[in-house]
């Protein structure tokens, strides 16, 4: 293992994430797809992300999607 010289970021607005996984519920039949614990995952998601943003703000390459 060796430090971390590039974190690369594929970032979308949790508007698009939140459509894209609804219309993967309604396909795929997951139940876990729904409106309410899509909002937990993205809170989640940037709870935990943001530290690692912030702790390696140089690194950090960004790229829409």
């Amino acid at each position: 293992i060796r430090p971390v010289d590039l974190i690369i970021y594929l970032e979308a607005p949790d508007e698009i994430l939140m459509e894209r996984l609804i219309n993967r519920g309604l396909t795929s039949g997951r139940l876990d797809d729904n409106e309410t614990s899509i909002n937990k995952r993205l809170i989640t998601f940037h709870e935990h992300t943001e530290p690692i943003e912030t702790a390696y703000k140089r690194r950090v390459h960004k790229v829409p999607i």
